[in-house]
């Protein structure tokens, strides 16, 4: 074969129009299925996580991922049960999902302590000062840059600023930890 005949090959071959098929109601309904075990599995993880008490700001990032994971279970659940009819409606759950889970990651990792007071007493979301020292709101995609900067990129790997709940937060590892006295486990 000659170096032209290959190249044509290869040409058409990457010109080709991939044929995959179409997933069908029943695939996305398993695929929502599965996820949703995995995510009840982290959730039932998480509440093994001792959390010190008068810790304010890991509370309220608790609350936020649990708000995050329950954002996510109704939206498989909608896929699981209703995959072609309600597909919309559980996109929209994802944006809320995402949104508690990037408010969880600036509460624990991202926030000064001033932001943190801000966000805990104003309720307006993740804000900075600007340059004439008026609090501003953080826009989701700017938000979402600096998350990206903290978190791991490889299962395992640590981001700097973690502390020692960044690893369970973030995913690399959910380890059990004894449950305080009196603790029912719900966020």
């Amino acid at each position: 074969m000659s170096s032209d005949a290959l190249k044509q090959g290869i040409q058409v071959a990457l010109g080709a129009p991939c044929q995959r098929r179409q997933p069908t109601a029943q695939d996305i309904s398993q695929e929502a299925s599965e996820a949703r075990v995995a995510l009840e599995a982290n959730m039932g993880g998480m509440v093994q996580i001792n959390i010190p008490s008068g810790s304010e700001r890991n509370r309220a990032t608790f609350q936020l991922l649990r708000a995050s994971m329950d954002y996510g279970r109704a939206l498989l659940f909608l896929l699981e049960t209703h995959p072609i009819d309600l597909s919309a409606v559980a996109l929209g759950l994802h944006r809320s999902q995402t949104e508690q889970f990037l408010r969880a990651v600036f509460v624990q990792f991202i926030a000064d302590e001033e932001q943190f007071q801000d966000f805990f007493r104003e309720d307006r979301g993740p804000r900075q000062k600007n340059d004439k020292g008026k609090w501003v709101a953080i826009p989701l995609n700017d938000l979402a840059a600096k998350v990206e900067t903290i978190c791991p990129n490889r299962p395992g790997q640590r981001p700097a600023e973690a502390g020692p709940y960044g690893a369970q937060l973030l995913g690399s590892s959910l380890r059990a930890g004894p449950r305080r006295q009196g603790h029912s486990g719900d966020l």
